[in-house]
């Protein structure tokens, strides 16, 4: 934690990508097949109670947000972007023993971006 361009340093070598998004920004892109099931995390980020309006922050149980908008403090699943809708979402979020996590929900291919469907109202707030 807290190197210059972390985030961008921990994604797996050979399995994933960061590159320019059509969507937002960076975006993770599959360098090979992913099988459905594999899990990734966990997401890594400075945990706060203090709300933000940075896109990068997850809320968690016990009013605990990990917010990720540092890019020294945090790792490669920051740039996974929002889904338009829940049917083009690869990624889900789910916690697991205080941590947030992604799991692919299908087999995602070569080349094609993991995208996390955040809900209706953020998707709203990014004009989706």
């Amino acid at each position: 934690m807290g190197t210059p361009n972390r985030a961008k340093k921990t994604v797996p070598t050979g399995i994933l990508e960061i590159k320019l998004s059509s969507i937002h920004g960076f975006g993770v892109f599959a360098l090979k097949k992913i099988q459905k099931g594999v899990r990734m995390g966990p997401y890594e980020g400075n945990v706060t109670k203090v709300e933000t309006t940075q896109g990068y922050a997850w809320k968690l149980k016990y009013s605990q947000l990990i917010d990720a908008s540092d890019e020294s403090n945090s790792n490669y699943l920051r740039y996974v972007n929002c889904a338009k809708n829940i049917a083009q979402q690869n990624v889900i979020a789910f916690q697991y023993r205080g941590q947030l996590y992604y799991r692919t929900c299908r087999d995602i291919l070569e080349g094609e971006e993991l995208l996390v469907y955040y809900g209706t109202s953020f998707a709203k707030n990014l004009g989706m």
